[in-house]
C-alpha cells in the first residue's frame, strides 16, 4: 500500500559495498572501478513521459554533503576510483551540488565522477566547481530538437539554451552526454530529421537515441491511451531500444524503429565520434569491453539485433 515518502535521507545507511565484486562493475569511456551514489530522490519538472510522474511524483528529497562524502569516502577506501552521481535531476539543488563540490575539493578525494542534469539546472560558474570537484561528464536529456515537440512535452527548454549550456560545459573541461526521445506527441518524419541534425550541431562527446515509452502511469500513458497508439500489452515490450510501443497514425512502430537505428548511425559513424572512441582505447580491457558493446550496438542500429 501507498505510504509517506521517506523525508530525511540522511537517516538511510551507507550500502554494504564491500559485500559486492567492485573489481568487475567497469564501464567504457571511464575506466576503473565505477560504483552509483544516490543523491537525491524527485524531480520539479514536468516532462510528461517521465516515470517520476508514478514514483516520486511532484516531491523532491536531497541528502547532505556530508552523507554523501561518507559513502564516497567509503568506495575510495574499497578501491572505486569513479562514481555516478544517481539521482533524477543532480543539480535539483545548487547549494547541495556546490556543498558536495566543496567537501570533495577540500578532502582531496581521489574520484573521478559523473552526473545527470538538464541544462537550464546549471550556470557557467557552476559548471566550473563541478569540473574542479572532479566531474568528467554529464548526461544531458536534451530529447528533440524541435520546440513544438520539446514545448507538448512539457520538457522547459529551448534548442538554443541546449547549444549554449553544452558549450559551456565543454569550456569547463566536461564532457556530454546527449539523451534523445524519438516519437514523442507530435512526431513526424520532418520533426526527427530536425533532431538528427540538432544532434550532429552539438559539442556532444556521446548521443544516446531512444524510441519514446509511454510508461503505464505517466501523463503520456493516458494520452497514448485515449488517442489509440499503445500497440502492446505485455510490460515486457516496453523497450526503448529494441521494439516500439507505439503506432502512430502518421508514423507505425516500424518506422520508429528504423528513425533511431538511423539517427544513431548518421552520429556516430562520423569522425568525430569515431575519433573519441579511438583515444578512449587506453588498453586491451578497454578495447575488449568496448568491441563487446560495439558489435551489439552495430548490430542493432543496422537493424539484425
Amino acid at each position: 500500500a501507498d505510504r509517506p515518502f521517506l523525508e530525511d535521507l540522511d537517516t538511510l545507511p551507507i550500502p554494504r559495498y564491500e559485500l559486492l565484486p567492485l573489481e568487475r562493475y567497469k564501464v567504457p569511456f571511464i575506466g576503473g572501478r565505477y560504483a552509483f551514489v544516490v543523491t537525491s530522490r524527485g524531480c520539479p519538472a514536468g516532462c510528461r513521459f517521465c516515470i517520476k510522474h508514478v514514483t516520486y511524483q511532484n516531491s523532491f528529497r536531497l541528502r547532505s554533503p556530508e552523507h554523501i562524502m561518507r559513502e564516497v569516502e567509503r568506495l575510495v577506501e574499497l578501491g572505486t576510483d569513479h562514481v555516478h552521481f544517481e539521482a533524477d535531476l543532480f543539480t535539483i539543488n545548487r547549494e547541495q551540488v556546490v556543498g558536495l563540490c566543496d567537501a570533495l575539493i577540500d578532502a582531496g578525494t581521489p574520484v573521478r565522477w559523473t552526473c545527470n542534469s538538464r541544462v537550464d539546472f546549471v550556470d557557467q560558474e557552476l559548471l566550473h566547481t563541478m569540473a574542479r570537484a572532479g566531474c568528467t561528464m554529464i548526461a544531458w536529456g536534451i530529447e528533440s530538437g524541435t520546440p513544438e515537440i520539446l514545448a507538448r512535452a512539457r520538457k522547459g527548454i529551448q534548442p538554443e539554451r541546449v547549444a549554449e549550456t553544452l558549450r559551456w560545459s565543454k569550456a569547463a573541461g566536461i564532457r556530454n552526454y546527449g539523451y534523445f526521445i524519438l516519437g514523442l506527441p507530435g512526431e513526424t518524419e520532418e520533426t526527427i530529421e530536425r533532431t538528427i541534425a540538432f544532434s550532429k550541431r552539438l559539442p556532444l562527446d556521446l548521443a544516446l537515441f531512444h524510441i519514446a515509452v509511454p510508461y503505464p502511469g505517466t501523463p503520456f500513458w493516458f494520452e497514448a491511451l485515449e488517442q489509440g497508439w499503445v500497440r502492446v500489452e505485455r510490460w515486457e515490450d516496453f523497450d526503448m531500444y529494441n521494439s516500439c510501443v507505439l503506432n502512430y497514425p502518421n508514423l507505425s512502430a516500424k518506422e520508429l524503429q528504423s528513425a533511431a537505428r538511423r539517427a544513431a548511425r548518421e552520429w556516430s559513424l562520423r569522425p568525430g565520434p569515431i575519433w573519441t572512441f579511438v583515444k578512449e582505447l587506453r588498453n586491451l580491457d578497454t578495447l575488449r569491453q568496448w568491441a563487446q558493446i560495439g558489435i551489439r550496438y552495430l548490430g542493432w542500429i543496422a537493424g539484425k539485433a
